[in-house]
């Protein structure tokens, strides 16, 4: 007897502007596990190109061009309304728990959304130009964001202000935090630096051969996608280095890595999911390809 599980949904943003969804089943038979990915949905939400996904629960955010954050319900499938406040492209979007959805946008602003009604709660500015990228400390207290200013700003939620502001010598392309609130990291070029919030010292760097288009977090290991398709993986907790994985030759432009399963998508329309085993050792479970120009991607995981 066999037994359909939902593990999580695939959603992918593009050039074109489609927006396009799978949901990803396990189903288990006489001890062997199979996989499907079956597509849910596709839309086109925005006016222009899809710029950001990110989800929270069954809700997926999609940040366009255009400057809206079009709103996504994936488990049912249907869209359940739009945020509009800023005037230029959704670059990055970030969610607190499922209770507020953070913004940040072109136009030198950051958003905060209160989920529950969707009211704007505070629009945050001091970047002097494009926010490249945000992140919610798991705390809900603070956030950080980086612009093509230069700056790594720390913002209060509690009291809705930039506390804090250091400037860079490089233009930063990603903000993250670590496995923990007290540390975040920063990608510049072909660099992934780990910085102590507190001291504000670098307590880590990874280099890569090529670019870093992407990285994800999963508990204390940290995953970092190149724009020649590699992938490095290493141990936050004593820097111990996994290894480089190459399970594609394209541009990644998106991956995530969380409870055993990672997904990969590249620039050209691959999208890859796998798991990673006990070894560190990332395995190709699912692949296909989509005729669209992928620019950002989500995968949001189901937990049973």
């Amino acid at each position: 007897m066999s037994e359909e599980q939902l593990i999580g949904v695939i959603s992918v943003g593009s050039y074109e502007g489609l927006l396009s969804s799978w949901r990803i089943t396990r189903t288990t038979a006489n001890g062997n596990d199979e996989y499907a990915a079956k597509i849910s949905f596709r839309t086109s939400p925005h006016d222009g190109s899809i710029r950001s996904l990110k989800s929270s629960g069954k809700i997926l955010a999609s940040g366009g061009y255009d400057g809206s954050v079009a709103l996504f319900d994936i488990v049912n499938n249907k869209k359940v309304g739009s945020l509009i406040q800023h005037e230029d492209s959704v670059d990055d979007i970030d969610f607190y728990e499922n209770s507020y959805i953070a913004t940040g946008s072109a136009d030198k602003t950051i958003c905060l959304w209160r989920t529950k009604d969707w009211a704007l709660v505070k629009q945050f500015k001091g970047h002097t130009a494009s926010v490249n990228s945000l992140a919610t400390a798991s705390c809900g207290k603070f956030m950080l964001s980086v612009g093509r200013d230069a700056a790594v700003r720390m913002w209060d939620l509690m009291r809705a202000h930039n506390a804090r502001t250091r400037k860079l010598p490089m233009i930063p392309s990603i903000i993250r935090f670590a496995n923990t609130d007290e540390k975040f990291i920063i990608v510049v070029g072909r660099s992934a630096i780990v910085i102590n919030g507190i001291t504000e010292n670098t307590e880590a760097e990874y280099k890569t051969e090529s670019n870093i288009m992407t990285i994800c977090v999963d508990g204390d290991d940290l995953w970092i996608g190149c724009v020649d398709g590699t992938i490095y993986g290493y141990n936050l907790l004593d820097n111990k280095f996994y290894g480089v994985y190459n399970i594609t030759d394209k541009r990644i432009k998106y991956m995530k890595a969380e409870g055993g399963y990672i997904t990969v998508l590249t620039a050209e329309g691959n999208v890859i999911f796998g798991n990673i085993d006990e070894n560190k050792d990332i395995n190709t479970i699912l692949t296909w390809k989509v005729d669209t120009r992928i620019t950002c991607g989500d995968f949001a995981i189901f937990k049973n």
